[in-house]
């Protein structure tokens, strides 16, 4: 349900149209118009692909919060590239946002530079901590080890935490997805992250997706799951605004 969303991340050029009950903010993914094949930025990203950026940006009449970058490190987009990219969106568009989430693997390596997120406004990462480990301790645990390897690029940006949006199987990974959710919805308070951010599109058909618990027309429709996940979505949000603090002992009592 879009009236319950703050921002919405829309993949490439999708725009506003696309969502014609939703009011909020956007994000713009750049897998389109300046990202071309195999993961390789187009030659002219930086001049005729600013342009077609400018004029899509203009379509969203004040409504973008941040262009998107998915996991840029892991997708090879090499320092030198990254920096040069971000500071230029930076330099055209100084009241929009850049975001990147992260995965996790090169966190965890050490191999990011230090300066490689200078140009960004927005930074989380993917680690779905009920996909990857078979314990729900450990893998928590885990979860905050990449948070600490995370922390030294996070100075002077906005947290994001990303709640897990699928899984491989039923058992046991979906029956701990109501646990999880509420571990991140209470680290995203502690932490002072400005907003979560949910995938819910089908990635993997024959996974257990997000939108399967919180859709009516879901296999595993939960009702208490949606409204669990709808009560946090207007406690964090992008610009800092809570619900009663009431509500927020309650989701953080565990």
């Amino acid at each position: 349900n879009m009236q319950n969303t703050n921002i919405i991340l829309t993949s490439g050029w999708a725009g506003a149209v696309g969502y014609p009950g939703y009011e909020g903010l956007f994000l713009m993914g750049l897998d389109a118009g300046m990202l071309g094949q195999d993961g390789a930025w187009y030659p002219d990203w930086e001049t005729t692909g600013i342009d077609r950026l400018k004029y899509y940006v203009n379509k969203y009449n004040g409504r973008l919060y941040a262009f998107y970058f998915d996991e840029p490190h892991w997708n090879n987009i090499s320092p030198e590239l990254f920096r040069k990219i971000t500071s230029k969106l930076r330099d055209t568009f100084p009241g929009i946002g850049v975001m990147a989430i992260e995965a996790f693997p090169p966190l965890l390596s050490d191999t990011i530079p230090a300066n490689y997120y200078e140009y960004v406004t927005d930074l989380g990462f993917d680690y779905y901590f009920t996909h990857y480990d078979t314990n729900n301790e450990a893998g928590w645990d885990q979860y905050n080890n990449i948070h600490d390897h995370l922390k030294p690029f996070l100075v002077g940006k906005k947290l994001w935490v990303i709640p897990d949006g699928h899984s491989p199987s039923v058992e046991p990974q979906y029956w701990r997805w109501k646990d999880a959710f509420e571990r991140y919805v209470c680290f995203a308070k502690d932490n002072g992250a400005v907003g979560m951010l949910s995938f819910i599109y089908k990635t993997y058909p024959q996974y257990i997706e997000l939108r399967d618990l919180l859709h009516p027309s879901g296999a595993y429709f939960d009702q208490e799951f949606r409204t669990l996940h709808l009560t946090a979505g207007r406690q964090a949000r992008a610009n800092y605004t809570t619900s009663s603090q009431q509500d927020e002992e309650r989701m953080c009592t565990m």
